[in-house]
Protein backbone atom coordinates (compact mmCIF):
# COMPACT_ATOMS: atom_id res chain seq x y z
CA UNK A 1 0.00 0.00 0.00
CA UNK A 2 1.33 2.94 -0.87
CA UNK A 3 1.69 6.17 1.88
CA UNK A 4 0.26 9.45 0.51
CA UNK A 5 1.04 12.54 2.50
CA UNK A 6 -1.30 15.22 1.37
CA UNK A 7 -0.16 18.97 2.34
CA UNK A 8 -2.38 21.65 2.17
CA UNK A 9 -3.67 24.47 4.32
CA UNK A 10 -7.34 24.01 3.45
CA UNK A 11 -8.28 21.32 6.03
CA UNK A 12 -11.69 20.31 3.47
CA UNK A 13 -9.34 19.94 1.43
CA UNK A 14 -7.13 17.75 3.03
CA UNK A 15 -10.08 15.94 4.18
CA UNK A 16 -12.27 15.70 0.78
CA UNK A 17 -8.70 14.21 -0.87
CA UNK A 18 -8.34 11.73 2.09
CA UNK A 19 -11.85 10.54 1.62
CA UNK A 20 -11.51 9.76 -2.20
CA UNK A 21 -8.37 8.45 -1.78
CA UNK A 22 -8.38 5.79 1.26
CA UNK A 23 -11.30 3.69 -0.99
CA UNK A 24 -8.51 3.43 -3.46
CA UNK A 25 -6.37 1.49 -0.90
CA UNK A 26 -3.77 4.23 0.16
CA UNK A 27 -2.45 5.18 3.51
CA UNK A 28 -2.96 9.02 4.18
CA UNK A 29 -1.30 11.24 6.17
CA UNK A 30 -2.55 15.44 6.11
CA UNK A 31 -0.16 18.03 6.98
CA UNK A 32 -1.32 21.80 7.13
CA UNK A 33 1.61 23.72 6.98
CA UNK A 34 5.58 22.98 6.24
CA UNK A 35 7.27 22.91 9.25
CA UNK A 36 4.60 19.90 10.57
CA UNK A 37 5.58 17.96 6.91
CA UNK A 38 8.71 18.09 7.78
CA UNK A 39 7.94 15.73 10.87
CA UNK A 40 5.58 13.71 9.04
CA UNK A 41 8.48 12.91 6.48
CA UNK A 42 11.18 12.14 8.63
CA UNK A 43 8.55 9.76 10.45
CA UNK A 44 5.77 8.09 7.98
CA UNK A 45 8.69 8.39 4.84
CA UNK A 46 5.63 8.68 2.22
CA UNK A 47 5.43 7.06 -1.23
CA UNK A 48 4.02 10.25 -2.82
CA UNK A 49 3.65 14.24 -1.54
CA UNK A 50 0.66 15.84 -3.11
CA UNK A 51 1.34 19.69 -1.81
CA UNK A 52 -0.19 22.92 -2.38
CA UNK A 53 1.73 25.94 -2.92
CA UNK A 54 -0.10 28.73 -1.27
CA UNK A 55 -0.17 27.98 2.48
CA UNK A 56 1.10 30.46 5.20
CA UNK A 57 3.26 31.90 3.23
CA UNK A 58 2.73 32.52 -0.96
CA UNK A 59 5.32 29.47 -1.83
CA UNK A 60 5.25 27.70 1.47
CA UNK A 61 5.05 24.35 -0.61
CA UNK A 62 7.56 25.24 -2.96
CA UNK A 63 10.18 26.11 -0.29
CA UNK A 64 9.05 22.84 1.15
CA UNK A 65 9.74 20.93 -2.10
CA UNK A 66 12.99 22.15 -2.73
CA UNK A 67 14.03 21.32 0.89
CA UNK A 68 13.32 17.94 0.04
CA UNK A 69 15.15 18.09 -3.15
CA UNK A 70 18.43 19.38 -1.37
CA UNK A 71 17.75 16.22 1.27
CA UNK A 72 19.78 12.53 0.18
CA UNK A 73 16.82 11.07 1.99
CA UNK A 74 13.79 13.04 0.46
CA UNK A 75 14.56 13.95 -2.95
CA UNK A 76 13.65 11.01 -4.69
CA UNK A 77 10.09 11.30 -3.55
CA UNK A 78 7.79 12.21 -6.05
CA UNK A 79 5.90 15.52 -5.49
CA UNK A 80 2.60 16.40 -7.14
CA UNK A 81 1.93 20.07 -6.96
CA UNK A 82 -1.65 21.00 -6.48
CA UNK A 83 -2.79 24.58 -6.54
CA UNK A 84 -5.72 26.72 -7.92
CA UNK A 85 -3.25 29.82 -8.01
CA UNK A 86 -3.05 31.40 -12.05
CA UNK A 87 0.47 29.37 -12.68
CA UNK A 88 1.63 30.35 -16.19
CA UNK A 89 2.32 27.69 -18.36
CA UNK A 90 5.80 27.97 -20.51
CA UNK A 91 8.63 26.89 -22.11
CA UNK A 92 12.13 27.26 -21.47
CA UNK A 93 12.93 30.38 -23.40
CA UNK A 94 9.83 32.56 -21.79
CA UNK A 95 11.60 31.12 -17.76
CA UNK A 96 14.89 32.38 -18.99
CA UNK A 97 13.37 35.73 -20.02
CA UNK A 98 11.78 35.25 -16.49
CA UNK A 99 14.50 34.77 -14.35
CA UNK A 100 16.17 38.17 -16.02
CA UNK A 101 13.15 40.07 -15.16
CA UNK A 102 13.32 38.84 -11.87
CA UNK A 103 16.53 40.00 -11.00
CA UNK A 104 14.12 43.76 -10.61
CA UNK A 105 12.47 43.50 -7.29
CA UNK A 106 10.01 45.26 -8.87
CA UNK A 107 9.04 43.14 -11.39
CA UNK A 108 5.93 41.52 -9.67
CA UNK A 109 4.88 39.27 -12.79
CA UNK A 110 5.65 35.38 -13.77
CA UNK A 111 6.97 34.90 -10.26
CA UNK A 112 6.08 31.23 -10.65
CA UNK A 113 5.99 29.72 -14.02
CA UNK A 114 4.87 25.80 -15.08
CA UNK A 115 7.18 24.26 -17.30
CA UNK A 116 6.84 21.08 -19.44
CA UNK A 117 9.89 19.68 -21.57
CA UNK A 118 9.70 17.91 -24.69
CA UNK A 119 11.00 14.96 -22.60
CA UNK A 120 7.72 15.32 -20.50
CA UNK A 121 9.54 16.60 -17.52
CA UNK A 122 7.62 18.99 -15.43
CA UNK A 123 9.21 21.60 -13.35
CA UNK A 124 8.31 24.48 -11.76
CA UNK A 125 10.64 28.03 -11.95
CA UNK A 126 10.02 30.90 -9.73
CA UNK A 127 11.01 33.31 -7.31
CA UNK A 128 11.96 32.50 -3.76
CA UNK A 129 9.92 34.13 -0.94
CA UNK A 130 13.68 33.52 1.22
CA UNK A 131 16.61 34.76 -1.22
CA UNK A 132 14.47 36.86 -4.28
CA UNK A 133 16.34 34.17 -6.30
CA UNK A 134 14.67 32.12 -9.41
CA UNK A 135 14.46 28.79 -8.55
CA UNK A 136 14.33 25.74 -10.88
CA UNK A 137 12.19 23.10 -9.25
CA UNK A 138 11.55 19.70 -10.95
CA UNK A 139 8.46 17.79 -9.45
CA UNK A 140 6.64 14.95 -10.89
CA UNK A 141 3.51 16.56 -12.16
CA UNK A 142 1.21 19.64 -11.50
CA UNK A 143 -2.80 19.07 -11.09
CA UNK A 144 -4.93 22.68 -10.95
CA UNK A 145 -7.86 22.63 -8.02
CA UNK A 146 -10.43 22.04 -8.70
CA UNK A 147 -8.61 18.75 -8.90
CA UNK A 148 -9.67 16.74 -11.93
CA UNK A 149 -9.81 13.19 -9.33
CA UNK A 150 -9.37 11.22 -12.62
CA UNK A 151 -6.12 13.26 -13.98
CA UNK A 152 -4.96 13.13 -10.02
CA UNK A 153 -5.55 8.94 -10.06
CA UNK A 154 -3.66 8.50 -13.43
CA UNK A 155 -0.59 10.32 -12.34
CA UNK A 156 -0.59 8.77 -8.92
CA UNK A 157 -0.77 5.11 -10.68
CA UNK A 158 2.11 6.16 -12.85
CA UNK A 159 4.25 6.37 -9.44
Amino acid sequence: MKKILIVDDDQDFRASMSALLKPKGYDINEEGNKTDALKSIQLEKPDIILLDIDMTTDKEGLELAVELQKSPDFKKIPVIIISGLEIIRANIEIARLARKMRKDPDFKAMEILLLKGEDEQTAMDFRSSLTGDSVYLPVFDFVRKPVNLEKLYNIIKKI
